[in-house]
């Protein structure tokens, strides 16, 4: 394979990839609708958030979903009205609030992984067993590849 064709190759991997990840979050959005109970994306995506990372503080929360300050204050405090979310102060410095997830929040977060979980299982029983191996190591891959990426953004 000439040079040329190994580029091509890349920018066909690499848009792939993109399309992947967005029919990805657009199936997630979709069967996440099914749970909503009347929340919006940004609110479903705190929740999500904070149940992978429990005990984020605002600052951080915002940098994660990539929205400011003040409209993070309105996505938490629709939250905690609705009982899926409370803030806890800090131990080592009262200032900061910590969020987490109620009872009510992580049952919800966990339903909806559930039907995710169900529906992407189905999608990948089609594949062989060797065929789910490389999807896996590949993911994982570039998952960490992802996060390193991520982590030198001080905002995340």
């Amino acid at each position: 394979m000439t040079n040329k064709q190994q580029d091509g190759t890349k920018i066909i991997l690499i848009q792939e990839t993109l399309s992947f990840f967005l029919s990805i979050y657009r199936y997630a959005c979709q069967q996440w609708t099914a749970f909503r109970e009347g929340l919006p994306p940004a609110q479903i995506q705190a929740l999500i958030e904070l149940s992978i990372n429990p005990g984020l503080n605002m600052t951080r929360l915002a940098g994660r979903m990539l929205v400011s300050k003040q409209q993070l204050t309105k996505i938490i405090g629709a939250l905690v009205e609705k009982g899926f979310v409370e803030r806890v102060e800090s131990h080592q410095n009262r200032r900061v609030i910590l969020l987490y997830l109620t009872d009510r929040g992580q049952h919800y977060v966990i339903e909806i992984s559930r039907s995710f979980s169900e529906k992407f299982s189905a999608f990948l029983s089609e594949a062989d067993g060797l065929q789910t191996e490389q999807i896996l190591y590949w993911l994982r891959n570039f998952h960490k590849a992802l996060e390193r990426d991520l982590s030198k953004n001080s905002c995340l």
